[in-house]
């Protein structure tokens, strides 16, 4: 078990290692109650623990017998034997797991071969102390603090089937069954952000939303799911839930955030899971378009509603040859190349032109040129090139073309497909 403990193995693997000392069942489950690992080489005995691994999470009834000895389980390394009788005569010990003083899960193990009463204890205090330790050795264990709907939560994101009793019971702990409106965000804090800055983030990212939300660790990433019991709030929005950020967390700290769209199903966060990866994903590529038009990119949060046309040009192109052919040859590339030719900045006063409602004395102030100076580029783009700019085709033609500038980053290279679109499938660090 030491070998584990330093080889950072799964729980699981410990578990099954302890159980070959003890011939004995034994599993690990959250503040929820739901499961988290048990040993596979011995079966549970009893017809409680067998329901528990054939559903994911104790039943009702038990979960009320466990609540009705918490007051014996309540502190770190209070071993507690239950009542056998519970348990179809079997002996069973519990042993809560704490983490900063606060429940991470409980630990219990059941007595297959009637293993004398005070040598059955002491195995289990070992037990207890090397769990302990490789849990310790999670960052993300340590965000999943009184979590009875982590699993719930992570298992949707995954796509996988779930009892609908486990979902009712695990749900029936939070605030989630009443809620109405739902966003994701997703924060760029890994298991290679330095301790002290993921834990200040994790405990700012909880205040968000004036508390309405479930911030769990997932992917290499911290996700904070904020809720609302109203179908709509103005204080719900992107643009909202941007400067929230900003203040809390990217200021102070330098920590960035992709964030969903709003969603009512909380069966779609694998989807709003996507959509905040994918945000961030983008980011380089949304700063660079926000400093081409002269503003200073806020760069604290990146909402997938502003980077939506980049993910279905780049989606569509990515396996799809007549989609990049169609883009290539551009008015736009023509442009940039005598810009580069000519040391002029005619690309970027037509990008300007176009998020600027045409306004030419808008642009005007902001490039510190003359009004009638934008005017006669803006006319000597249309007489060059035989195009309109009052043609709203025209125009949406040149916003895809400016895209494809800024995810090749001035036609500088190709756009990384797989890389822009990569959305991690499996939690590296999941207790398993």
């Amino acid at each position: 078990m030491e070998g584990i403990v330093l080889r950072r193995e799964p729980i699981s693997k410990l578990l099954t290692e302890a159980s070959r000392i003890t011939d004995s069942f034994i599993c690990m489950t959250d503040a929820g109650h739901s499961l988290i690992a048990y040993t596979k080489r011995v079966d549970p005995p009893d017809d409680v623990h067998k329901n528990l691994v054939e559903t994911g999470c104790y039943d009702e009834e038990t979960i009320a017998h466990l609540d009705s000895i918490a007051g014996k389980i309540s502190t770190s390394w209070n071993v507690v034997a239950d009542e056998s009788s519970y348990y179809d005569g079997f002996a069973v010990l519990h042993c809560p797991i704490f983490f900063d003083g606060s429940l991470f899960g409980l630990l219990t193990i059941v007595d297959n071969v009637n293993i004398a009463p005070a040598a059955f204890r002491d195995l289990f205090k070992t037990i207890v102390h090397y769990s302990t330790r490789l849990f310790e050795t999670f960052w993300d264990e340590k965000l999943q603090v009184d979590s009875p709907w982590y699993k719930v939560l992570t298992n949707l994101i995954k796509g996988k089937h779930m009892p609908e009793q486990f979902v009712k019971i695990q749900l029936s702990q939070t605030n989630l069954q009443e809620a109405q409106l739902f966003k994701l965000i997703c924060f760029d804090v890994g298991i290679k952000t330095e301790r002290t800055a993921r834990t200040k983030a994790t405990q700012l990212a909880k205040s968000l939303n004036a508390g309405k939300n479930y911030t769990f660790a997932y992917n290499d990433t911290l996700l904070t799911l904020c809720y609302l019991n109203s179908p709509n709030d103005v204080h719900f929005s992107s643009r909202n839930m941007e400067r929230e950020i900003d203040r809390v967390l990217h200021k102070p700290y330098g920590i960035s955030a992709g964030i969903s769209r709003n969603f009512d199903n909380l069966l779609d966060i694998g989807l709003a899971y996507r959509q905040a990866r994918l945000a961030l994903n983008f980011a380089s590529v949304t700063d660079r378009e926000q400093e081409f038009a002269g503003m200073q990119p806020l760069k604290a949060c990146y909402s997938f509603d502003y980077m939506l046309p980049y993910y279905m040009l780049v989606d569509s192109c990515r396996n799809n040859e007549l989609s990049v052919f169609s883009l290539r040859r551009s008015v736009l590339e023509q442009i940039v190349n005598e810009d580069r030719e000519n040391g002029t900045h005619i690309a970027e006063l037509l990008w300007m032109y176009l998020c600027n409602g045409h306004s030419a004395t808008a642009i005007a102030k902001q490039m510190h040129i003359h009004r009638n100076t934008v005017l006669y580029h803006i006319d000597k783009i249309q007489k060059t090139y035989n195009i309109s700019l009052d043609n709203v085709l025209e125009r949406n033609r040149l916003l895809h073309d400016f895209r494809i500038y800024f995810l090749t980053d001035a036609f500088s290279h190709p756009i990384e497909y797989e890389k822009l679109l990569e959305i991690p499938n499996k939690d590296s660090r999941d207790i398993e």
